[in-house]
């Protein structure tokens, strides 16, 4: 069990707070939020500047559909990491449920650009052109390039 592993790491070192992050991972794909969210709390007190604890914190209130809130923990781990197109696509799809939809198309561009190869990212740039009414530059998107 993963869960146990990263505790164990915790266990023989509290601020190794890169095994609390990957616990944290580990809860929210459990659907674990409230563990999740002591677990990345935890790894920020020692390195408030883990960009991938912010981007945890995020993931959570995400589904948790408190957007306002995600959006400023994704901001945070942007602030830190800019140049994470995985980021960026998250970015995007919270400002999307915040129906700021000329910001998440341009943060879903960039994310496609920084990586072409983001399958998310080029999902959902695909559905907000076809949304606009680009149908055939989404398909462009839906389809990674051999």
């Amino acid at each position: 069990n993963a869960l146990l592993c990263f505790n164990r790491a915790w266990q023989i070192d509290p601020t190794f707070s890169y095994a609390t992050v990957l616990a944290g991972h580990e809860h929210v794909a459990n659907d674990d939020l409230d563990n999740a969210l002591k677990s990345f709390r935890s790894a920020l007190k020692w390195h408030p500047r883990m960009y991938n604890a912010w981007f945890g914190l995020g993931q959570v209130y995400f589904k948790q559909e408190r957007f306002s809130v995600a959006l400023s923990h994704f901001l945070k781990a942007r602030e830190v990491h800019p140049h994470s197109s995985v980021i960026a696509c998250h970015l995007a799809m919270t400002y999307l449920e915040l129906q700021h939809n000329k910001v998440a198309s341009d943060l879903l561009q960039e994310s496609v650009v920084a990586d072409p190869a983001n399958p998310l990212a080029r999902l959902k740039y695909a559905i907000a052109l076809a949304r606009r009414g680009e149908r055939p530059a989404a398909l462009r998107f839906v389809f990674i390039p051999c």
